[in-house]
């Protein structure tokens, strides 16, 4: 019993001790988690400052939103207001353009009239012989007369355009303006030679002026045009009737007239003409001339001797080219391009050699755009830049892919003429990782080439370096002469739709001939666009054409279809 109790003491010595240890563990977990509880107390604090300041970031950045949105609008409104500047500043230039011609006109009328008074009154200038005198009045009168239809000239007619404007605000009554334009006068002059179109618009200027009442004025305008004049000192619906019955009536009368032939040599040649009507009292010369022939575009996309008179609505389309050029410059951040592809087709053997990059604009709202709806508000803002180096990279990736088919691509001179464009070229080439250049084909248009740039002639000729073939689009022989070609080292002359679509007329048949005689001295191949018909494809094959293009060959295709297609 003793023993039992003597153990009780060191039993609750241990259990005493196990107490204090419980205790001093309680305390350090106490400890630790007043720690841990100050610690959350911290990180809530943090929390909560962190989300103050994410409260004050989210603050300032819908401040910015609404700073760059405020921004967005402010150009958005910079650039409509640069649009309706270049308007003004391209209807300026035309306007200081004619005024300017009107201007030498009238300083040479002035001069003839002086020599006129002088011969009236008898005066002779001291130390000249009355036959200088004759002789000058003669180069003054030949000065204000065109020197191939004999009728009064330019600058003749927009004096007298002007003084019966004058005149019409002045008396309230109305002008009216037709300006007709002879179809084709291009390629007579190339098939027929100057010589003898000189004596065909002889006989058509008297044509004309036979069938022109003593009412109106028949002048020679610009290049192929003819202007005939009248006026009416009535206003209303009065004056518009008379003054649209006698240019209208003219019209039609020579219209009639030219259903004979013109003969000129052994030449037999039927002309046609397309006319733009204007009627205005108080404009300027200018501005009716500018009506006028936008009415004579829209003649001529209808029947030949059709006359058109000017409508407001014939200016939306400038109007509408303006207003694209902000849309193009984010088309390209939006990803809104796409190429299609016409393929190039051997006529013999109708196998593909190749395919022709064509560039189209998925407009958000207006939906898939073909060039003409856009190329040229690109190249007059100069966003066609960007657009071709864009289109550049994407051919330079197909034409890796699908060697030995040669990949073209258009190219504008105003491109050409860029410092930087070889860099553009060569930067698209190397990203491509493209092995063979020599599949490449840039097409430039011979208009494009119709000046003496140094730097177009350079990028082109570094392009041939490069192994890059070129080609010349719409080739007619109209503006680039064979040394041009010849400097050029050209691979392909490509013949317009316009041109394959008459093959029924012995004068373009004879164009394309010719295109390919000269295409067999510089080495090259013709290449025939819009053949649309079999008799079209035929004649093309019996004229020696090597290749060609069309909805008849192959239409146009996306790339998924081009890829099927190929194989």
């Amino acid at each position: 019993m003793e023993s039992a109790h003597s153990e009780w003491p060191s039993q609750a010595e241990e259990t005493g001790a196990q107490v204090q240890r419980l205790e001093a563990s309680l305390a350090h977990l106490s400890e630790k988690l007043g720690q841990a509880s100050r610690r959350l107390e911290q990180q809530a604090a943090a929390l909560d400052a962190e989300m103050e300041r994410a409260e004050a970031a989210e603050e300032e950045v819908a401040r910015l939103n609404g700073c760059l949105e405020s921004a967005h609008q402010r150009i958005a409104l910079l650039e409509d207001q640069v649009q309706r500047n270049e308007g003004q500043l391209q209807r300026t230039k035309v306007m200081l353009s004619v005024e300017t011609d009107m201007v030498t006109g009238l300083r040479m009328e002035l001069k003839e009239t002086r020599v006129r008074l002088e011969e009236l009154r008898g005066h002779e200038k001291p130390g000249a012989p009355p036959e200088a005198e004759t002789e000058e009045l003669s180069l003054r009168r030949l000065a204000l007369q065109d020197p191939v239809s004999g009728l009064p000239n330019f600058h003749h007619g927009l004096r007298r355009l002007e003084q019966a404007l004058t005149g019409a605000a002045r008396a309230g009554g109305l002008v009216a303006l037709a300006v007709v334009d002879i179809d084709r006068l291009r390629d007579l002059n190339l098939y027929l030679g100057t010589l003898v179109v000189d004596a065909i618009l002889r006989q058509f200027a008297s044509r004309f002026q036979a069938v022109v009442g003593p009412e109106c004025l028949l002048t020679r305008g610009r290049d192929d045009e003819f202007w005939l004049l009248t006026s009416s000192t009535s206003a209303g619906e009065v004056g518009l009737h008379r003054v649209s019955e006698q240019l209208t009536s003219a019209i039609g009368r020579l219209v009639v007239a030219l259903k004979r032939p013109f003969e000129a040599g052994d030449h037999s040649v039927h002309l046609s003409v397309a006319c733009g009507i204007a009627v205005g009292k108080e404009e300027r010369a200018g501005e009716l001339l500018e009506c006028a022939s936008l009415a004579l575009d829209e003649s001529k996309k209808i029947q030949s001797g059709t006359a058109v008179f000017y409508q407001p609505q014939m200016r939306e389309p400038i109007r509408t080219r303006l207003a694209r050029v902000p849309h193009l410059r984010r088309a390209l951040e939006h990803q809104e391009f796409e190429l299609f592809f016409q393929p190039i087709v051997e006529l013999e053997s109708l196998q593909i050699q190749g395919l022709e990059s064509l560039l189209r604009w998925n407009h958000p709202e207006e939906g898939l755009l073909l060039p003409g709806q856009f190329i040229q508000a690109a190249a007059e803002s100069g966003v066609i830049i960007p657009i071709g180096e864009w289109v550049a990279r994407q051919v330079c990736h197909y034409s890796q892919q699908t060697q030995p088919y040669l990949w073209s691509m258009n190219v504008c001179a105003q491109e050409l003429v860029q410092a930087n464009f070889m860099r553009r070229i060569t930067r698209a080439i190397e990203s491509a990782k493209l092995t063979h250049p020599e599949y490449l084909v840039v097409e430039v248009s011979e208009a494009g080439l119709a000046g003496d740039s140094e730097s177009l002639l350079n990028s082109l000729q570094q392009l041939r370096e490069w192994g890059v073939h070129i080609a010349i689009d719409d080739f007619s022989f109209d503006r680039v002469s064979l040394r041009r070609l010849s400097q050029l080292d050209v691979s392909y002359l490509k013949i317009s739709p316009v041109v394959t679509q008459q093959l029924d007329q012995p004068l373009f048949r004879n164009l394309v001939g010719g295109a390919v005689l000269t295409a067999e001295c510089l080495g090259c191949k013709v290449v025939a666009e819009g053949v649309e018909q079999m008799e079209q494809l035929e004649i093309l094959r019996e004229l020696g054409c090597h290749w060609g293009q069309g909805h008849l060959l192959q239409p146009p295709a996306s790339l998924e279809e081009i890829w099927e297609l190929l194989g």
